[in-house]
């Protein structure tokens, strides 16, 4: 059978096909709630649907960061995460074009 080098990386080390991210919060749903796990992969949904300790225990990963989203799409980085603002900023708008990220510490300085 032939290998599907599309499941490989540059080394030649197969992995599984990636996840999807599961966005189910949507502009226009209100308030909304979203899970970042280690792996990158990035988990919303409206905020009644459910708690962040009940949706991470959904996955069998460890979650990285719990967020919640603002009607209009705007997540609060929490300051216990602002070290890695840069990087938390750039999973959520890759998972999810309609999520703006910001850093409290950088308001602050304006």
């Amino acid at each position: 059978m032939a290998r599907n080098h599309r499941d490989e990386d540059c080394s030649g080390r197969s992995h599984a096909p990636r996840e999807p991210h599961r966005l189910w919060w949507r502009p226009g749903d209100g308030h909304g709630r979203g899970i970042l796990f280690h792996s990158g992969h990035v988990h919303t949904w409206p905020e009644a649907e459910g708690e962040h300790r009940h949706m991470a225990d959904l996955r069998a990963e460890r979650p990285r960061m719990f967020f919640l989203i603002r009607p209009d799409g705007r997540v609060r980085i929490p300051r216990r995460h602002a070290e890695a603002a840069h990087e938390v900023s750039e999973a959520l708008r890759s998972a999810d074009r309609r999520l703006e990220p910001f850093d409290p510490r950088v308001a602050d300085a304006a």
